[in-house]
């Protein structure tokens, strides 16, 4: 693998990691709220969720 590859890569995992920490505040904070603010926060992680796997299938198929 090529060092510019190596480096998307590592900006991509990176990137992905980083979102994990910003949604596990959001995903923390559903105890003792209404449920309409429960599923707002469930169709928040829900979209992060897909675009963090979005991410790391872009990662995969460089790694191809």
């Amino acid at each position: 693998m090529d060092d510019d590859t190596n480096e998307l890569i590592s900006r991509l995992t990176t990137k992905a990691g980083i979102m994990m920490e910003d949604y596990s505040v959001i995903a923390l904070s559903c105890g003792g709220q209404d449920a309409a603010s429960i599923a707002f926060v469930l169709d928040e992680l829900e979209r992060s969720v897909a675009q963090m796997n979005a991410i790391i299938g872009a990662a995969k198929v460089l790694l191809r």
